[in-house]
């Protein structure tokens, strides 16, 4: 990170720091989906039977929208005790989606610690089961949709490839929505280096997927600034988010990272 910083000291790359947009208002120009897998042996997952009259009796992971003045993990708490019945530790995002600042879906893994499976239904859901893994993935149960799939294989392919992650949404309060581009390229004596473009010192810290473009229309713009092309990039995913929800303000940080494989000068 040393390097980084040193690039922009020494005037190589300008700093182009994130700039603020419109006000975000959950529930007018945003909406933050939560959700939430639990695994357990033998392969195992949590999911729950739909009670909305749209998609009565098919079965989903526990998820829903994220209500005025919570964070992420409070949200996919209350979504889960509220479909499942059992409280939950959120201990890491499995993977992040979205399709602009405006909506995103946050997936988390996490631990059961405490309530009981849920069997009579109200108004949140039918009741919860678990389902054999390679069920809900070979889509032999009638699912609500089939975008939990990857979430669950991704979760299953991280429970099984070594330390569980630990990486969480920042807390951090956000009136607004603004944007930070990551790019790794190689630098001139061939040796990889983080290049930041839109001001943020902090390391990457996670994984992800991606769906939509409307970010990518963002980072063209940020790219613009200091003379990358978009062409010459390959995106890799959204890193993190800041937001905390629990102050009033609904607005989210997004960092996304690409790598640029022909470098700079």
């Amino acid at each position: 990170m040393k390097e980084v910083l040193d690039l922009f000291e020494n005037g190589i790359l300008p700093l182009q720091l994130p700039t603020d947009g419109e006000e975000a208002m959950l529930g007018y120009n945003c909406c933050f989906i939560v959700s939430a897998v639990i695994l357990r042996s033998p392969n195992q997952v949590l999911m729950i039977q739909e009670a909305k009259p749209s998609c009565r009796g098919q079965w989903y992971l526990p998820a829903g929208r994220l209500e005025k003045n919570e964070t992420f993990a409070e949200g996919a708490q209350r979504e889960l005790e509220e479909e499942a019945g059992f409280k939950f530790h959120p201990t890491s995002i499995i993977c992040l989606e979205g399709e602009g600042p405006g909506w995103l879906r946050v997936n988390f893994s996490g631990e059961i610690v405490g309530g009981e499976l849920k069997t009579v239904e109200d108004s949140e859901s039918l009741q919860a089961k678990w389902f054999d893994v390679d069920e809900v993935l070979n889509v032999r149960i009638n699912l609500r949709a089939t975008d939990i799939v990857h979430v669950i294989r991704k979760a299953v392919h991280q429970q099984n490839s070594g330390p569980p992650l630990r990486v969480l949404p920042l807390i951090v309060p956000r009136s607004n929505f603004t944007v930070t581009v990551l790019i790794v390229a190689p630098a001139s004596n061939g040796a990889d280096v983080s290049v930041v473009l839109s001001g943020t010192r902090s390391p990457p810290c996670a994984p992800v997927l991606m769906r939509g473009r409307r970010f990518e229309n963002i980072s063209h713009d940020l790219m613009q600034e200091i003379g990358f092309k978009m062409d010459d990039c390959q995106f890799c995913g959204i890193v993190n988010i800041a937001h905390d929800g629990r102050q009033g303000q609904d607005g989210v940080h997004t960092t996304l990272a690409y790598t640029q494989p022909t470098g700079y000068t």
